[in-house]
């Protein structure tokens, strides 16, 4: 089962997805024994994508899963996503978002 879609329009034109996959990753411990490598479950995991309004039309422009991050890049005319790589965001870029996602935004 995918869990639970959030949808949240942070400007005209641009929303923010996200998806539980409903599943639980288990996070690396320190341990000596070789047989208690992983520790319990943790937290879900997310699949998070950024779509534009173009026109009458929906496009994903980024996604990010494991918190790693894909655009969208033109290649010789051709749309495709980039490799995973870790993300970077600035402080008021943050706030910007925090300020956006107001309960009257989230569907």
């Amino acid at each position: 089962e995918a869990g639970p879609t959030v949808r949240s329009s942070i400007s005209q034109g641009v929303t923010v997805v996200v998806r539980g996959m409903g599943q639980i990753l288990a996070t690396p411990r320190r341990t000596t024994s070789p047989a208690d490598t992983l520790a319990p479950p943790t937290r879900p995991h997310l699949f998070i994508e950024l779509e534009e309004l173009h026109g009458q039309r929906w496009e994903e422009r980024g996604r990010w899963n494991h918190a790693l991050e894909e655009d969208i890049e033109d290649a010789a005319g051709r749309q495709k996503w980039s490799r995973p790589h870790l993300p970077t965001i600035s402080v008021p870029a943050i706030v910007k978002l925090r300020q956006s996602l107001s309960t009257e935004n989230v569907m």
